[in-house]
């Protein structure tokens, strides 16, 4: 009878667990998308792309809690629980990893582009033989129009790079 009251119970807390972890994850990226923050500029391939991680990583977060939880509802070894919890936590280090990747050498160029006023909205810009006018500038990507009117996002570290 213990047994069936224990996996009675994990079904619990796996289904509990599951629907705050959508919950959570909803509600944070609302939460996070009403902010409006002006670091990123959104643009149609990228829109919402932080909020989304963010909520994503909050929610995958809850899962594994929500596993280990159940698994630990089914009397399984702590040392099978320490393993899954050690692989989830470098599954999200890869994760953290793999999303900043860009974004960090994005953020250094266009860190040192706006203290150095180097680039300006309105004037002209030759990047790696595109050349445009400069309509915006974020600490991660300059949009430039080129001369057929076609909208060009170049990331802030080509920039910075770029000897032309």
């Amino acid at each position: 009878m213990d047994y069936i009251l224990s996996i009675i119970a994990a079904i619990l807390i796996f289904v509990i667990g599951i629907i705050a972890g959508r919950l959570v994850s909803n509600l944070l990226k609302k939460f996070l998308i009403s902010l409006k923050w002006t670091l990123f500029e959104k643009n149609k391939l990228k829109e919402y792309a932080f909020e989304l991680t963010i909520s994503n990583l909050v929610k995958w977060a809850i899962y594994m809690v929500t596993i280990i939880l159940t698994l630990q509802q089914l009397r399984v070894p702590n040392t099978a629980l320490w393993i899954i919890a050690v692989i989830f936590i470098a599954i999200v280090i890869i994760f953290i990893i793999l999303t900043f990747k860009d974004w960090i050498p994005n953020m250094r160029a266009g860190i040192k582009l706006k203290k150095n006023e180097a680039i300006k909205v309105g004037k002209y810009l030759t990047v790696n033989n595109i050349k445009g006018k400069v309509v915006s500038f974020n600490i991660l990507e300059t949009k430039i129009i080129n001369n057929k009117g076609e909208e060009i996002h170049i990331p802030n570290s080509l920039i910075k790079n770029d000897k032309s």
